[in-house]
């Protein structure tokens, strides 16, 4: 869990450590944009831990074997501007700090061509959100809803529950509806994910104050050796 920060990294580093996550101890000072390298690459270990990772801050089992075919699309996933904390999503996909900094609207919701499988006889909870998670990555948005719907009915926990939801308003937000997303995170109990996706869509709407306080609430709370909680920091320094 993050302590109290007292540096702010350069977006440059920032950029660097969240894609190749190296120590937290190595940020240092001040703030100045700077492109992403376009020779990182993403390991797709490391970003299948990532896209694991809500589930886990939740308090739930994360033990699934990473998909054969989740390697390539971690070399396909497009750049995203504004990328939710969600269940196949990994910090990675900020790829591109220019469109971030310009606010290149068609990077916020790209789709990809190709998503992954995880083949299950009798599919948890956990496998069903990481199949309604690929629908959404490429763009079949009724297929995911319909597979949110039997997720929900698997979830039991109130942590399970919230998992679902906060998939419901990844959903709505991959497919434009930037309303309904606000009002399934608004409802939510507030946790690191909720204020992380709370701090995005503020980020989204231009309200740097909100951004900023869900963000340092999120940085609080995430691990300080997870993607997420680099992305954040990034987030917290963009104006």
């Amino acid at each position: 869990m993050a302590t109290a920060m007292t540096k702010q990294p350069t977006l440059a580093q920032l950029t660097a450590r969240f894609l190749a996550i190296p120590s937290a101890n190595d940020l240092t000072n001040s703030v100045e944009p700077h492109e992403t390298p376009a020779s990182f690459t993403t390991d797709p270990r490391t970003a299948w831990n990532d896209a694991l990772a809500v589930a886990k801050f939740l308090g739930l089992n994360t033990s699934v074997s990473m998909p054969t075919d989740w390697s390539t699309y971690t070399r396909v996933a497009p750049h995203q501007d504004f990328l939710p904390l969600a269940i196949g999503n990994f910090p990675q996909q900020v790829r591109d700090l220019t469109s971030l900094i310009t606010r290149n609207n068609a990077a916020e919701t790209a789709q990809s061509h190709s998503g992954w499988s995880v083949k299950a006889q009798n599919p948890n909870l956990l496998e069903t959100l990481l199949n309604a998670a690929s629908q959404r990555t490429t763009g079949e948005f009724d297929r995911a809803n319909q597979t949110l719907t039997q997720a929900a009915k698997l979830a039991k926990s109130q942590h399970e529950q919230t998992l679902v939801e906060n998939e419901k308003a990844v959903l709505a937000w991959a497919n434009g509806d930037r309303e309904s997303a606000k009002a399934i995170w608004k409802k939510l109990p507030q946790n690191a994910v909720v204020v992380f996706n709370l701090g995005l869509l503020a980020k989204w709407e231009g309200d740097n104050q909100t951004a900023h306080q869900n963000f340092r609430l999120a940085i609080e709370s995430l691990p300080d050796d997870s993607g997420w909680y680099a992305l954040a920091l990034l987030y917290l320094a963009l104006e």
